[in-house]
């Protein structure tokens, strides 16, 4: 899985997966936590968590 940042108050979800010959990317959901764009984001190494900073001057911890 990864998460991409978004300027529209949200992070994306996706999750990929790799064959021998081919690969496959596959959103998952959008998660909207901000009143204004994201700016950075962090995951945790072993727990399900995210962590984002936003424009809107506040950190949220988000549960995947």
């Amino acid at each position: 899985n990864f998460v991409i940042p978004s300027k529209e108050n949200s992070v994306s979800l996706y999750s990929s997966a790799a064959s021998r010959s081919s690969s496959t990317t596959t959103f998952k959901r959008n998660i909207v936590s901000h009143t204004k764009s994201v700016l950075c984001l962090d995951m945790h190494p072993i727990e399900p968590i995210i962590a984002t900073g936003s424009e809107d001057r506040t950190v949220h911890l988000l549960k995947l």
